[in-house]
Parts: C-alpha cells; sequence; structure tokens
C-alpha cells in the first residue's frame, strides 16, 4: 500500500554562492547600467567632474546594495534548492495531501528540526510523525482504492508544475476539487475507524502506527501528549 519515501534532509544554505563572488558581481552590474547613465548625462552637458563627485559619493550605497541584493538572492536560491531536493525525493503526493493541514505545525529551521529529536518545542511537532500518519490514514482504506488515489494525485501534480521552475505548485494542488474531494474521503474513514475505539485504545494505535515508520527511527525519545493531541486535532477534529 504505501511508497512513501524517507523524508529528506534539510538543503543547508547553498555555499556554492558565497558573497565574495556574488557581491563584487551584482556591484559590477550597478556599475555597467551608471556607465550607460553617465555616458547620457555627459551628452546631455553634465560635466564629468560633477559627475564623478555624485560617483564617489554613491559607491557606499552601491556596495550596500549589492550586498542585501546578494543576501536576497541567496535566501531564495536556498529556498528554492531546498524544495527541488524535496521534490526529487517524494514519490507519495496523496501524501503529501493529506499531510497539508498538520504542516504548520512542522518545524521550517534546522535548529528546531534538530532540537525536537530530543525534547518536545511547543506548538510544534517533529517532521519524522509524518510518514507514520500517513500510514496511518491509509489503513482505513484497501489497498486498490488507495492506489488509484495515488495515481490520481500523480497526474494532478504534473498539471500543477511550473514550467519554468519544475515545481509542484502545492496549494493549487491540494486546493484541486477532485484532490480535496479523496483527502476528505480518506480522513473520514479514518475518523469513523478511530471513533469506534476508547481514547485510551486511540492513543496507543496511534504511537504505535507513527513509532513503526522508518523516519521515526531518527526520534530519540516518544511522542508528548501534546504532541499527540495536535496530531489528533488535525486528523480527528478533537483532542484524544
Amino acid at each position: 500500500m504505501e511508497r512513501n519515501a524517507a523524508p529528506a534532509p534539510p538543503v543547508e544554505p547553498d555555499e556554492s554562492l558565497p558573497k565574495a563572488l556574488t557581491t563584487p558581481f551584482f556591484s559590477q552590474g550597478f556599475k555597467e547600467v551608471l556607465t550607460t547613465f553617465v555616458q547620457k548625462l555627459l551628452k546631455a552637458g553634465v560635466p564629468r567632474d560633477q559627475i564623478n563627485k555624485a560617483l564617489a559619493e554613491m559607491m557606499p550605497e552601491i556596495q550596500r546594495v549589492a550586498s542585501t541584493t546578494t543576501t536576497a538572492f541567496n535566501e531564495r536560491m536556498t529556498k528554492y534548492l531546498q524544495r527541488r531536493k524535496w521534490e526529487e525525493v517524494r514519490h507519495d503526493y496523496l501524501g503529501r495531501a493529506l499531510l497539508f493541514d498538520i504542516e504548520v505545525h512542522f518545524p521550517k529551521d534546522e535548529e528546531t528540526s534538530e532540537r525536537l529529536l530530543v525534547e518536545p518545542v511547543d506548538g510544534f511537532v517533529p517532521r519524522q510523525v509524518a510518514e507514520g500518519i500517513i500510514m496511518a490514514l491509509k489503513q482505513a482504506h484497501g489497498t486498490e482504492l488507495i492506489h488509484q488515489y495515488e495515481d490520481l494525485c500523480d497526474r494532478k501534480k504534473e498539471a500543477y508544475r511550473n514550467e519554468v521552475t519544475r515545481l509542484v505548485d502545492v496549494n493549487a494542488l491540494v486546493a484541486d476539487a477532485e484532490v480535496k474531494a479523496l483527502v476528505k474521503d480518506i480522513t473520514t474513514r479514518f475518523r469513523l475507524l478511530l471513533h469506534k475505539k476508547t481514547e485510551p485504545e486511540q492513543r496507543k494505535w496511534l504511537l504505535n502506527i507513527i513509532s513503526r515508520s522508518r523516519s521515526f527511527m531518527e526520534m530519540k525519545r516518544d511522542l508528548t501528549v501534546k504532541e499527540i493531541d495536535i496530531v489528533a486535532q488535525a486528523f480527528l477534529k478533537t483532542k484524544l
């Protein structure tokens, strides 16, 4: 039934784009633009000494703008590379859609991710629970139906892939009417399955499924009651 890949590790800032390289590159671009502007000023009759004085006063600002532009560029590039890395190893877009509502509780930075392996952080759950949650949700359905849903999401993800960046627009994928319908079907059956169990049985069942996943083996601790409550609130719409 399962076709889940282990989560990709977070991508660190791209060291192939150091400021020592990119800042001079952006500075040179600004200088080329200024050169063209200066030539037009000279043709318009502006004295060269006045232009040179103005340029000398502007150089620190040019360096500042080049530096901030470099930082912004590197941040966007790192985020892009991170998404590319995740998509290279992701094979389960049905699981991606199922997890959409709980992703707000997943850490966005490496420091919090590492900390969650050994201790709880208020308001967050470790990403290592994702694979187990998907397994639990899918177990409420038959194998054949789950495969049909997986195939549908695979086709949909290609329809929402950006032709330039080659990244999938996940927001559009999750908002797709057919995808929303199958997610609702899976989560509804999941709630009906868990509703038949007592609260202690629900907690034990969820913990058992999550802890059996490959990803959860990275954890150095068990989940807390609050962390299980976050999962229950997202998928059962009630606390255990």
